[in-house]
């Protein structure tokens, strides 16, 4: 259609959402790896970019991180992204006569980026949820083994 663009992209995702694991509550997972094949001619915008996040509220989402900064990391070769996510839906708190009112539900979250320009991104988060949807993490990444960013993160939705 006289595009000037001359691009191909392999890509393989890879996700399940509420995954039952009894009384321990649900997990979710999304992995993502993939490459480009052919980068004959390859635009800023048609690179791969990751669901980065600079601000204090996040969207829920099954793919995105929680502290990496936006397009900074994007590629034009070879990722592989992976994210999980466990709801303990109150395993914890429910145990505990006065916090079992407020309906709190036990969140841990952990993502993973790798690429040339970033081989080895790490987060792991913990927080709580309500049972109408708001959320509250802590979060903190690694790169290299290094810590790099921590944050609370707060979110309002039912996304993920």
């Amino acid at each position: 259609l006289g595009s000037d663009v001359d691009l191909e992209l392999l890509e393989i995702d890879v996700f399940r959402s509420g995954i039952p694991l009894g009384m321990y509550g649900k997990t979710d997972f999304h992995v993502a790896a993939g490459m480009f094949l052919n980068r004959g001619r390859l635009f800023y915008t048609d690179m791969r970019h990751f669901a980065g996040n600079q601000t204090r509220a996040f969207e829920p989402r099954a793919n995105g991180f929680l502290l990496l900064p936006y397009y900074t990391f994007s590629t034009d070769d070879k990722f592989l992204e992976a994210h999980l996510r466990h709801d303990f839906s109150g395993f914890i708190l429910n145990k505990v006569p006065l916090l079992r009112k407020l309906r709190l539900r036990e969140i841990v979250a952990f993502n993973y980026l790798a690429n040339p320009l970033l081989p080895d991104y790490k987060e792991a988060a913990i927080g709580l949820e309500h049972m109408f949807g708001l959320q509250v993490l802590y979060a903190v990444s690694f790169t290299g083994g290094n810590r790099t960013a921590s944050g609370i993160k707060i979110a309002y939705g039912f996304g993920r």
